[in-house]
Protein backbone atom coordinates (compact mmCIF):
# COMPACT_ATOMS: atom_id res chain seq x y z
CA UNK A 1 0.00 0.00 0.00
CA UNK A 2 0.88 3.40 -0.83
CA UNK A 3 1.81 5.78 1.68
CA UNK A 4 0.05 8.30 0.34
CA UNK A 5 -2.98 6.06 -0.51
CA UNK A 6 -5.65 6.87 2.72
CA UNK A 7 -5.50 11.02 1.10
CA UNK A 8 -6.35 9.41 -2.54
CA UNK A 9 -8.86 11.96 -3.77
CA UNK A 10 -12.59 11.24 -3.52
CA UNK A 11 -15.26 12.38 -5.47
CA UNK A 12 -18.66 12.66 -4.60
CA UNK A 13 -21.37 11.70 -7.25
CA UNK A 14 -24.53 14.20 -7.10
CA UNK A 15 -27.25 14.16 -9.63
CA UNK A 16 -29.73 16.50 -11.31
CA UNK A 17 -32.96 16.07 -12.72
CA UNK A 18 -34.27 18.41 -15.23
CA UNK A 19 -36.73 18.73 -17.89
CA UNK A 20 -35.98 18.98 -21.21
CA UNK A 21 -36.06 22.45 -22.26
CA UNK A 22 -33.41 25.06 -23.50
CA UNK A 23 -32.40 26.67 -20.62
CA UNK A 24 -32.17 23.18 -18.82
CA UNK A 25 -29.45 21.83 -22.05
CA UNK A 26 -27.39 25.08 -21.34
CA UNK A 27 -25.76 22.90 -18.45
CA UNK A 28 -24.88 20.07 -20.53
CA UNK A 29 -23.46 22.44 -23.61
CA UNK A 30 -22.22 25.53 -21.93
CA UNK A 31 -21.19 24.17 -18.61
CA UNK A 32 -23.82 25.97 -16.00
CA UNK A 33 -25.49 25.57 -14.00
CA UNK A 34 -29.06 27.28 -12.51
CA UNK A 35 -29.10 28.51 -8.38
CA UNK A 36 -32.73 28.74 -7.38
CA UNK A 37 -33.57 31.87 -5.12
CA UNK A 38 -35.73 30.39 -2.03
CA UNK A 39 -38.21 33.12 -3.05
CA UNK A 40 -39.05 31.31 -5.75
CA UNK A 41 -39.34 27.81 -4.39
CA UNK A 42 -42.86 26.18 -4.79
CA UNK A 43 -42.89 25.61 -0.56
CA UNK A 44 -43.43 29.64 0.87
CA UNK A 45 -41.46 28.37 4.04
CA UNK A 46 -38.65 26.67 2.63
CA UNK A 47 -35.77 28.31 3.32
CA UNK A 48 -37.84 31.12 4.85
CA UNK A 49 -36.16 31.93 8.36
CA UNK A 50 -39.08 32.35 11.43
CA UNK A 51 -37.94 34.92 14.11
CA UNK A 52 -39.28 35.55 17.94
CA UNK A 53 -40.91 39.00 17.31
CA UNK A 54 -40.47 39.76 21.29
CA UNK A 55 -36.92 39.12 21.07
CA UNK A 56 -36.46 41.97 18.27
CA UNK A 57 -36.79 44.85 21.65
CA UNK A 58 -32.69 42.89 22.70
CA UNK A 59 -31.61 42.90 18.92
CA UNK A 60 -29.10 46.27 20.00
CA UNK A 61 -27.54 43.96 22.78
CA UNK A 62 -27.71 40.13 20.67
CA UNK A 63 -26.71 41.38 17.24
CA UNK A 64 -24.54 44.57 17.53
CA UNK A 65 -23.42 43.91 14.17
CA UNK A 66 -26.66 44.48 12.69
CA UNK A 67 -26.93 47.73 13.84
CA UNK A 68 -23.63 49.05 13.23
CA UNK A 69 -24.35 47.63 9.38
CA UNK A 70 -27.05 49.35 9.34
CA UNK A 71 -26.02 52.51 10.59
CA UNK A 72 -22.97 52.54 8.60
CA UNK A 73 -25.23 52.26 5.47
CA UNK A 74 -27.29 55.14 6.66
CA UNK A 75 -23.85 57.16 7.16
CA UNK A 76 -24.71 57.38 10.64
CA UNK A 77 -22.41 58.12 13.93
CA UNK A 78 -21.65 56.27 16.64
CA UNK A 79 -23.88 58.63 18.93
CA UNK A 80 -26.48 58.93 16.07
CA UNK A 81 -27.00 54.83 16.13
CA UNK A 82 -27.84 55.04 19.96
CA UNK A 83 -30.17 58.15 19.34
CA UNK A 84 -32.17 55.92 16.93
CA UNK A 85 -31.96 52.77 18.04
CA UNK A 86 -35.88 52.73 18.82
CA UNK A 87 -36.47 53.69 15.24
CA UNK A 88 -34.06 50.50 14.12
CA UNK A 89 -36.28 48.51 16.50
CA UNK A 90 -39.55 49.45 14.86
CA UNK A 91 -38.01 48.97 11.44
CA UNK A 92 -36.88 45.62 11.57
CA UNK A 93 -40.67 44.91 13.52
CA UNK A 94 -42.37 46.66 10.70
CA UNK A 95 -40.00 44.26 8.17
CA UNK A 96 -40.74 41.56 9.77
CA UNK A 97 -44.55 42.17 9.76
CA UNK A 98 -44.88 42.75 6.21
CA UNK A 99 -42.15 40.15 5.20
CA UNK A 100 -39.72 42.51 3.72
CA UNK A 101 -36.69 41.71 6.00
CA UNK A 102 -37.02 38.22 5.20
CA UNK A 103 -37.33 38.34 1.54
CA UNK A 104 -34.45 40.72 2.01
CA UNK A 105 -32.15 38.45 3.62
CA UNK A 106 -32.75 35.70 1.19
CA UNK A 107 -33.30 37.80 -2.21
CA UNK A 108 -29.34 37.19 -2.68
CA UNK A 109 -29.33 33.36 -2.10
CA UNK A 110 -29.48 30.59 -4.58
CA UNK A 111 -29.53 27.26 -3.87
CA UNK A 112 -28.85 24.49 -5.75
CA UNK A 113 -30.97 21.52 -5.41
CA UNK A 114 -29.23 17.79 -6.02
CA UNK A 115 -29.57 14.08 -5.40
CA UNK A 116 -28.01 11.57 -4.34
CA UNK A 117 -29.78 8.76 -6.28
CA UNK A 118 -29.74 8.80 -10.28
CA UNK A 119 -32.69 6.21 -10.34
CA UNK A 120 -35.60 8.15 -8.00
CA UNK A 121 -39.05 7.67 -9.69
CA UNK A 122 -40.63 10.87 -7.89
CA UNK A 123 -37.23 12.90 -8.94
CA UNK A 124 -37.78 11.52 -12.33
CA UNK A 125 -41.91 12.49 -11.99
CA UNK A 126 -41.36 15.67 -10.35
CA UNK A 127 -38.13 17.14 -12.14
CA UNK A 128 -37.74 15.82 -15.43
CA UNK A 129 -41.41 16.48 -16.54
CA UNK A 130 -42.91 12.90 -16.09
CA UNK A 131 -39.61 10.97 -17.29
CA UNK A 132 -39.33 13.16 -20.38
CA UNK A 133 -36.32 15.31 -19.33
CA UNK A 134 -32.79 13.73 -18.44
CA UNK A 135 -30.40 13.49 -14.98
CA UNK A 136 -26.75 14.86 -15.09
CA UNK A 137 -24.54 13.10 -13.29
CA UNK A 138 -22.18 15.79 -11.12
CA UNK A 139 -18.96 14.52 -10.22
CA UNK A 140 -17.59 16.76 -6.95
CA UNK A 141 -14.20 16.61 -6.20
CA UNK A 142 -13.08 16.94 -1.67
CA UNK A 143 -9.18 17.23 -3.02
CA UNK A 144 -10.45 20.78 -3.63
CA UNK A 145 -8.98 23.94 -1.36
CA UNK A 146 -11.08 23.74 2.01
CA UNK A 147 -12.49 27.65 1.37
CA UNK A 148 -14.46 26.05 -2.13
CA UNK A 149 -15.70 22.96 -0.37
CA UNK A 150 -17.35 24.34 2.61
CA UNK A 151 -19.47 25.93 -0.49
CA UNK A 152 -19.63 23.25 -2.83
CA UNK A 153 -19.98 19.48 -0.79
CA UNK A 154 -24.22 19.07 -0.64
CA UNK A 155 -25.75 19.46 2.50
CA UNK A 156 -28.80 17.10 3.23
CA UNK A 157 -31.76 18.72 3.58
CA UNK A 158 -33.55 18.43 6.84
CA UNK A 159 -37.55 17.73 7.51
CA UNK A 160 -38.72 19.41 10.33
CA UNK A 161 -42.35 19.72 11.57
CA UNK A 162 -41.50 22.99 13.00
CA UNK A 163 -39.87 25.90 11.64
CA UNK A 164 -36.32 27.65 13.17
CA UNK A 165 -36.50 30.40 14.91
CA UNK A 166 -33.80 32.93 14.79
CA UNK A 167 -33.29 36.15 16.36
Amino acid sequence: MEPDSAYKELTLYRYKYLPFTEGSLKMITEGTLKFTCPLDFNDPFDCMPSYDRSEIENICKIRPDLIKLAGKQLKLSPAKRLQRKGWFIQNIKRGLDSGEFVRGLVSGLGVLSLSRVATNILMWSHYASDHRGFVVELGISTDAPPHLIERVIPQPVKYTTERSIYI
